[in-house]
Parts: C-alpha cells; structure tokens; sequence
C-alpha cells in the first residue's frame, strides 16, 4: 500500500509540475496580451492612438541603411504603416476607429493604420491586427517606394534581392505621447532584407550621388544615441531604429 501511495502521489507531483510548467510558458507567451487587457479595462473610455508598422533591418559594411522622414526631419529605418484593406470598413465602424490626421492627410494616407479608438476596443483591435486579414501583409510596397521609386535601387535588382524575412514583433507597450498628448501604442514588425552585392553596389553609387543626403549607413551606437553627423550636422535618428538593430534575433 505504501509504495501505491508513493507512486500515486510521484505521479500528482509530476502533474502537477507540468501543468504550472504550462501554465507560466502560457503566461509568458500571453503577457503581453494581459497588458492590452488590463489598459483595455483602465483606459476604457479614454481614446488611444495605434501606429502599426513594418520596418526593415537593411545592412551594408555592418551598418544600417537609413532614409531621410518624410513627415519629420530624422533618419529612420526603411519602412512604412500598413494599410487597411475595403473589407476592414465593418470592424472599422465596429470598433470605433478613426484616421490619425497628425501626420500625413489626403487619398494616399487615408487607408494607413494609423489611428484613434476607445481603449475598451484595444485588444480587440490588435486580435483583429494580428489575424492579418482585411489587412495589408504584404511588405514590398514600402520597400520599392523608398528605395525603388526614389532611384536608389532599380526594379530588377529590388525583385532579385527582395527576400524580407520576419524577424520579430517588437515588445512596445501603451505610454502616455506628450507630442500627441493621449497615450499610445506603436506596433513594429521587423523585417530583414540581405541585399545581394549587385543591390549594395547600386544603394552605394546612388548614395555617393545623393547631395541631399536622403540615405545614410549609420553605426549601432549612432542608433542608440539617436542622432548621427551628417556632414558635420548633428541629425536625430527616430526611436524607432533600435528595433533593427541586431540581438540575435
């Protein structure tokens, strides 16, 4: 009887050990979900602006590869906000989701996700984000309008080194933005793209050209400081670069 009892009570024992074993790999893996929900609990008729974005990790000479803002004057990474798609109108109204007109105004921006909606409506928001559907995915249109349609790199070589490959979701949480004065959630997807050496060479010709200084190569420390000399003025680089740097992921 007692060695019964032994193995009944080695085998609750182990049990047990696996399912708070689960159970802290679950919380892990959802923390950052349990946040939303509680600032959707806290902040729930207070309105919080969403910027959802991708941006790439592009390195020549182990330095990243910076484009000039188009809204703001500071470096930042090749990239952009995704789009809404027409089927996302219902969950659009649904949610209570209006345009962040802040920043850019006009046809081409009015599909950008960038946006306001009441805090109870976060989590749902960004459960609808991450289901990818009645949303841009695709992340080439950013790519060939900084990079293509600027004349820094040609059609045919961006087609034959454009491999993006997703290397992370950053672990941004809702602060308080003085500048916007509401709080605020930045979702950034990091992408890399490993150029071939016909593209490097064709960025770095472009970029010997380019007396406007619209692209730079930028060392880690200069991303960390956030701001880099550019013939010898000091320039800010967005916060939003460190994302890219490489940490092993």
């Amino acid at each position: 009887c007692a060695q019964i009892e032994n193995f009944f009570w080695e085998r609750i024992g182990a049990a047990t050990i696996a399912v708070l074993g689960y159970c802290a790999r679950l919380l892990k893996e959802n923390r950052r979900r349990l946040a939303l929900l509680g600032t959707s609990i806290t902040k729930q008729k207070k309105r919080i602006r969403i910027s959802a974005a991708y941006l790439f990790r592009i390195k020549i000479d182990e330095r990243y590869l910076l484009i000039l803002g188009g809204n703001i004057d500071q470096y930042q990474p090749v990239g952009g906000v995704y789009k809404f798609f027409p089927s996302a109108k219902i969950i659009r109204e649904e949610l209570g989701i209006e345009r962040d007109t802040k920043f850019a105004e006009g046809p081409k921006a009015k599909d950008d996700i960038r946006i306001t909606l009441p805090g109870k409506n976060l989590l749902k928001f960004m459960n609808w984000f991450d289901a990818r559907i009645g949303r841009e995915v695709d992340t080439w249109r950013e790519f060939h309008e900084e990079l293509v349609a600027s004349g820094c790199l040609s059609v045919q070589n961006a087609i034959d080194t454009f491999e993006p490959e997703f290397i992370k979701r950053a672990p941004t949480k809702v602060q308080y933005k003085s500048q916007m004065g509401m709080d605020e959630l930045l979702v950034f997807d990091i992408y890399e793209v490993i150029l071939n050496e016909a593209a490097e060479r064709e960025i770095r010709a472009a970029m010997n050209g380019d007396d406007e200084r619209r692209f730079i190569l930028v060392e880690e420390t200069d991303i960390t400081r956030e701001c880099v000399s550019v013939d010898g003025v000091s320039k800010n680089i967005a916060g939003s670069a460190k994302w890219v740097i490489s940490d092993g992921r």
